[in-house]
């Protein structure tokens, strides 16, 4: 059986509390979750050194802006 293409996934690790504090603070100054802000900073990050991200990079939708629409 394979996976459903935007099926999200568990991941799990380890990090000094007072990074998992900050991470949480900083997740609610912009209204998110702590996952939520976690994967936005991974997608930004992995951007910004040209690693394609499977199931985001290939669709251009996902690359515009806020500001932009189709």
């Amino acid at each position: 059986m394979s996976k459903l293409p935007n099926r999200t996934v568990i991941t799990t690790f380890r990090t000094q509390p007072g990074v998992r504090d900050a991470l949480e603070l900083a997740a609610g100054m912009e209204n998110r979750s702590m996952s939520n802000l976690i994967e936005r900073l991974a997608i930004e990050y992995c951007r910004g050194k040209g690693i394609p991200i499977r199931g985001l990079d290939d669709d251009p939708a996902a690359r515009r802006g806020p500001s932009e629409t189709a």
